[in-house]
C-alpha cells in the first residue's frame, strides 16, 4: 500500500509577536502566519496537525503585555492549532493568568511535567492521541519553568526524560506515532531521543534555534531515527515537516519518508482579514491617550534612570510607602513629549511585576542597597566600593534602628538575599496598573 502523507506545521518561541515585529521588511505577525497555515491546510485537506511549542505569552507587543496573553489564545485557536505546550515563558504572568487564559479556549493544553509543590498535580494534561487518516498520533508536552522565578513559587518541575520514560509505554498501547511536543531546549531534545528512542518525532522549543532542515538522532537498536525539529523565534517562520507512514511487516505503522523546511512569513504572505480585525479590536482600546508630556523622559541603564526614577516615583507615591524599589530592568522603553497612549505604558514595563509591601528597619534598607543596583524613590545615598553613605530617607538621615514602609517588586525580592525570610504583604498590583493610577491621577 501507498504510504500515507502526513504535514505537521509548527511554531514555537512566538513571544507575543502578534502584529508583524519587523515592520519595514513586514517580518511576522500572526495575519500572515494565519494565511499560511490556512493555504497548506486548504492543500493538504485532513491531513494536517498544527502544534505550538510554547513561550507565546511572555514579554511580546503591548496587545500581549496589557491583556495577559487573551487575545493570543482566541488568535492561536482561530488559526486552527491543535495542541499547545506552554514554555517557563508563559507562567511569567503567575500560573492562575496561564489557566485563565488557556481556559478560554478549547483545544489542548499539554504540559506532563510539572506539577503544584504540595499536591504534586498536573496542572495541564499530560498527552491527546489524535487520529488522522487511520493513524493515531500521541502528542505528549514536555517543559521547562524558571525555578527562580515569583511565578513558579507553588509550582515545580519533573525530569521531562524520566517523566518521558513513564508515559510514553502507555502511549505506544494508544497511538501510532509518538510526538513529544517540548519547550525544553535543543540539547534536552537530544537527550529526550537518545533516552526514550520510542518517541518518533520532537517539535521543539525554548532555544530559538533555526532549523531550517530537521535533526535525525538514529536509534541504538538500528531502526530508523527521531526526528528533531524548531522554528527559529519570533514568528519569522513557520515550520512544516511532512512525513510518509506505512505500516512494516509487524502491521506497525512507521515513518518511512521525511522531509522539513522553515516558511518564511514575510510581505509576500497576505494577512489574513479575520486575524488582522480580530487584533485590529485590541489595538484600538491600546490607542487611547493617558497622558500629555511636555518633554522627553528618557531611559538609561542606570540606577538614575529618569523613566525608572519616574515609575519607582510613581510606586512609592500610590502605595503610601516611605522609599519604593524596583529592579533596574522594570523601566525598559522612555516617554517621548506628546501624547503617551495605553500600548506606551505596556511598552515601558511590559513585565507585569506585582509590588509587594515590607516593614524593613533603616539597617535592613542599607543592606539591600548594597545588594545590587536598584530604581529607588524615597531616598538618597552615595555609594562607593558596595558601601552606603549619607543615606537620607525623605530628606532625613536613616534611622537604623526605625521600622519604614517599603513597596518592592515581586521580581526584584526573590533576588535580595538579605530579606529573604522576612514576611510581606501582597497587594495584587502590578507596576504597570500602579503607574497608570499614578498618571491619572496627576494629571
Amino acid at each position: 500500500t501507498k504510504p500515507i502523507h502526513i504535514v505537521i506545521l509548527h511554531s514555537n518561541d512566538t513571544h507575543g509577536n502578534l502584529i508583524a515585529y519587523d515592520k519595514t521588511n513586514q517580518v511576522g505577525g500572526i495575519a500572515r502566519t494565519a494565511t499560511l497555515i490556512k493555504q497548506i491546510k486548504n492543500e493538504n485537506k485532513d491531513n494536517t496537525l498544527v502544534l505550538h511549542a510554547g513561550d507565546e505569552l511572555s514579554r511580546g507587543d503591548e496587545i500581549t503585555v496589557c491583556f495577559g496573553g487573551e487575545a493570543n489564545m482566541l488568535a492561536i485557536e482561530m488559526m486552527g492549532y491543535d495542541a499547545f505546550t506552554p514554555g517557563n515563558g508563559d507562567f511569567y504572568y503567575g500560573v492562575k493568568n496561564l489557566i485563565k487564559q488557556t481556559s478560554l479556549v478549547k483545544f489542548p493544553i499539554l504540559l506532563s511535567n510539572i506539577v503544584y509543590k504540595d499536591t504534586d498535580q498536573r496542572i495541564f494534561q499530560p498527552y491527546i492521541v489524535k487520529e488522522i487518516k487511520g493513524i493515531k498520533f500521541g502528542i505528549l508536552g514536555l517543559g521547562i519553568i524558571r525555578e527562580d522565578h515569583p511565578s513558579s513559587h507553588n509550582i515545580k518541575q519533573l525530569d521531562p526524560i524520566v517523566v518521558a520514560k513513564k508515559i510514553v509505554p502507555e502511549l505506544q498501547k494508544k497511538s501510532d506515532i509518538i510526538i513529544a511536543l517540548t519547550h525544553i531546549g535543543i540539547g534536552a531534545d537530544i537527550l529526550l531521543a537518545q533516552k526514550v528512542p520510542e518517541i518518533d518525532i520532537i517539535v521543539g522549543g525554548h532555544t530559538h534555534n533555526k532549523l531550517d532542515k530537521p535533526m535525525t538522532v538514529p536509534r541504538k537498536n538500528g531502526k530508523g531515527e527521531v526526528i528533531i525539529v524548531q522554528a527559529g523565534e519570533y514568528t519569522q517562520f513557520l515550520g512544516r515537516l511532512d512525513i510518509y507512514v506505512q505500516k512494516n511487516n509487524s502491521n506497525h505503522y512507521e515513518i518511512v519518508q521525511s522531509e522539513g523546511q522553515l516558511i518564511s512569513i514575510d510581505g509576500k504572505v497576505q494577512e489574513d482579514k479575520a486575524i488582522s480585525e480580530f487584533l485590529e479590536q485590541y489595538s484600538e482600546k491600546l490607542s487611547q491617550t493617558i497622558k500629555t508630556f511636555k518633554e522627553d523622559i528618557p531611559k538609561t541603564d542606570t540606577h538614575d534612570s529618569p523613566i525608572g526614577k519616574f515609575l519607582a516615583e510613581a510606586v512609592k507615591v500610590e502605595t503610601n510607602s516611605d522609599i519604593s524599589l524596583l529592579d533596574l530592568g522594570s523601566a525598559q522603553n522612555g516617554i517621548k513629549a506628546g501624547n503617551l497612549t495605553l500600548g506606551d505604558v505596556y511598552k515601558i514595563h511590559p513585565w507585569r511585576n506585582q509590588i509587594l509591601i515590607y516593614q524593613l528597619t533603616g539597617e535592613q534598607i542599607q543592606k539591600i542597597l548594597t545588594e545590587k543596583g536598584l530604581l529607588v524613590f524615597g531616598c538618597e545615598y552615595e555609594k562607593s566600593n558596595e558601601v552606603i553613605n549619607k543615606l537620607m530617607i525623605n530628606g532625613k538621615a536613616i534611622d537604623l534602628g526605625k521600622t519604614y514602609k517599603v513597596a518592592i517588586d515581586e521580581y526584584l525580592s526573590y533576588s535580595l538575599k538579605s530579606i529573604k525570610d522576612v514576611p510581606y504583604l501582597e497587594t495584587g498590583e502590578t507596576i504597570d496598573d500602579i503607574f497608570l493610577k499614578y498618571l491619572k491621577n496627576s494629571s
